[in-house]
Parts: structure tokens; C-alpha cells; sequence
């Protein structure tokens, strides 16, 4: 945890229901996370702390369907294992496979977003519904997910009273900042994945290229501003 300094206690005027992170890995997600739940604990928010990202139930069927078809494989590149989804070249799995992630996500939402909610809770998200969308947008070749109707589905399964931010950063840098994703292949394509996401959704971009206390501090003036326009 980082600790938050006492002049930038209470910053936030008024506390999301979700406040969300999505992204791909080393963008600081979690850095960013960890320093909301301090500023909580410093004036006794009552927030609760979710990594939700694998929502399997339902669809785990399919996932070893596509495992034993060779759709889904494990690559090891220098001691590195990297997943790949190649669903597009099966129809059940193109087709079938996102309604039941969706079922999926719908269940775990229930449990743990909108139950802590109703108790009070807001919540501190590293990572939800957007970053099941890139997996599936990767895996079925199917871009335009978000603009289908099943797309749509998952949108609306962020409660209302969602703030979410994609921290992004360029694709050269990211292996710098986590050594385990430097040969992944995927990496480029899933970055254009969450940016079109997040244009074409509304997002607001976060330059994960920036100083930690200065990508705090957007974060911070976003949602104040936010608050105004609710």
C-alpha cells in the first residue's frame, strides 16, 4: 500500500459506487487502486478492494472444449507462458461463447459488485467488464464487440454510478515496466483493442506514461468534475 499524504486526505467530494481501472498489464492498475483505498482508510470510507477479471461458470464447458480443439494453447517463450485464444475459426466458440461469458459476468456482479453495494460499500475495481470484452474482442477477432448486442449486454452490467478509467501507455514501454509481458504477441493488438473500446465508449484515457502522483491526480480532478454532471 502507498501511503497518502494528510493535504491530499479527502480530495474526493463525493465517493463513486464503482470506481474501476482497466488496461493491460503493467499500466499501474493496481498502484492506482492501492492509492484510493488509502485515501479511504484515511477518512473511514467505507470501500471494499476487487480484482475482478476471470468470471469462469457457465462457459468453463466451451473453455475446455476450445482447450482439448486446440482453439486456447499456452505458448512458453523464455521460461514465459503466454495464453492464446483462436476462437475465431470455431463457430460454437465465436458465437456461443461470449453470451455465456456474459451470464458469467452477469452472476459474479450480483456477488461481488452489487451486494457490497447495497451494504454500503463503494467499490475499488482493478480491472471488470471491459477487460473480459478485450479478451473475447482478441480471442474472436470481433472488434466491434461493444457495438453488438452482447456487447452492449456487458456495458450494462456496470452499475450506474460507474467511474472508469483505462490507464494506458505506449507499446514499447510496457515490457519495460513488466519484464513478463515482453514477448507477448498479443500485446499491440489487445492495447488498440482497449483504446477503441474507450473511444468509442466514453472512457477518459489516463497516460500511464506519467508520474504516479500525477496520474493520481487526474484521477482525482476527473472525478470531482464527474460528480458535477451527474
Amino acid at each position: 500500500m502507498f501511503m497518502v499524504e494528510s493535504n491530499k486526505i479527502n480530495r474526493i467530494k463525493i465517493w463513486p459506487g464503482v470506481i474501476c481501472f482497466t488496461g493491460t498489464d503493467g499500466t499501474g492498475k493496481t498502484t492506482q487502486a492501492d492509492l484510493l483505498l488509502d485515501e479511504a482508510k484515511a477518512t473511514n470510507k467505507r470501500v471494499v478492494y476487487r480484482w475482478f477479471h476471470y468470471a469462469r461458470l457457465f462457459s468453463l464447458p466451451l473453455l475446455v472444449y476450445a482447450r482439448l480443439c486446440k482453439y486456447s494453447r499456452y505458448e512458453e517463450v523464455d521460461e514465459q507462458k503466454f495464453g492464446w485464444w483462436e476462437f475465431e475459426a470455431s463457430w460454437i466458440l465465436c458465437n456461443i461463447l461470449p453470451w455465456l461469458m456474459l451470464i458469467d459476468a452477469f452472476c459474479f456482479s450480483i456477488i461481488r459488485i452489487y451486494l457490497p453495494l447495497l451494504r454500503g460499500y463503494s467499490i475499488i475495481a482493478d480491472r471488470y467488464i471491459w477487460d473480459i470484452m478485450v479478451d473475447i474482442m482478441q480471442g474472436t477477432s470481433r472488434n466491434d464487440l461493444h457495438l453488438e448486442t452482447v456487447g452492449k449486454l456487458f456495458l450494462k452490467l456496470a452499475p450506474r454510478n460507474t467511474a472508469v478509467f483505462l490507464l494506458d501507455a505506449d507499446v514499447d514501454s510496457l515490457p519495460e515496466r513488466r519484464n513478463d509481458i515482453k514477448n507477448d504477441k498479443r500485446l499491440q493488438n489487445r492495447v488498440l483493442c482497449y483504446r477503441k473500446l474507450a473511444n468509442d465508449t466514453g472512457i477518459p484515457i489516463i497516460n500511464a506514461g506519467n508520474t504516479i502522483d500525477t496520474i493520481h491526480d487526474e484521477i482525482i480532478t476527473i472525478l470531482n468534475r464527474r460528480r458535477n454532471t451527474l
